[in-house]
């Protein structure tokens, strides 16, 4: 799937830099509603995040409420559909790829070893991230607000041609 720009530059989520006139190729499509997550929670800063992880897939990777959150949203978010529950495992497997691209020595959990450790849904609580401060900080495990969400969602789906229809 190729989008052509024609500004002088942008910078797009999941997409990366984009100089004029280049031709960008968005990969993982199916993987939407994952990255949506993502988007709305790495935004977010969590207390647990060890001062000592050196990359940023480190410190997401060693902060159990950034990935318990992140297990959270895909729970709520992308298991409306079997469609989007296999996206987002396989957004996640991408994720792993990348921590492990990007951030030597960094030991990203699987998917199942996240829920085993998952708050009792009652603990969760919905929090809207667009609405955070820079100095705010989150000392449990959240789920981003379906505004969050939409509205992530609607970025993402804004890089997309047009021809391609909205999951």
């Amino acid at each position: 799937m190729r989008i052509r720009f024609t500004t002088l530059a942008l910078a797009l989520p999941l997409v990366g830099t984009v100089l004029a006139d280049q031709v960008v190729i968005r990969k993982h499509l199916g993987d939407d509603c994952f990255y949506c997550c993502t988007g709305t929670l790495t935004s977010v800063t969590f207390g647990d995040v060890p001062e000592t992880a050196l990359t940023y897939y480190a410190k997401l990777a060693e902060s159990n409420y950034f990935m318990t959150s992140l297990a959270a949203c895909i729970d709520t978010y992308c298991k409306r559909s079997a469609v989007q529950y296999r996206g987002a495992l396989a957004g996640w497997e991408h994720y792993v790829g990348y921590a492990l691209e990007y951030g030597p020595n960094v030991v990203m959990p699987s998917y199942d070893e996240i829920e085993a450790k998952m708050p009792a849904a009652s603990d969760i609580k919905e929090v809207d991230t667009l609405s955070l401060g820079a100095t705010d900080i989150l000392n449990s495990t959240i789920v981003p607000s379906q505004a969050a969400y939409i509205e992530y969602m609607r970025t993402l789906v804004s890089t997309r041609p047009m021809s391609t229809p909205m999951r």
